[in-house]
């Protein structure tokens, strides 16, 4: 029982990290598009 709820807890906490580190990982790819847009707008 004990072991369980020690398992959905560590789901639970992986699926959370998880969801952060994709958030991270859209946000940095958005800014890096954007800045590459920016830089190709420069030259233009």
């Amino acid at each position: 029982m004990i072991l369980d709820e020690a398992i959905g807890a560590i789901n639970d906490m992986a699926t959370t990290v998880y969801s952060i580190a994709i958030a991270i990982e859209i946000r940095c790819l958005y800014s890096h598009s954007f800045r590459v847009f920016i830089m190709s707008f420069g030259v233009i």
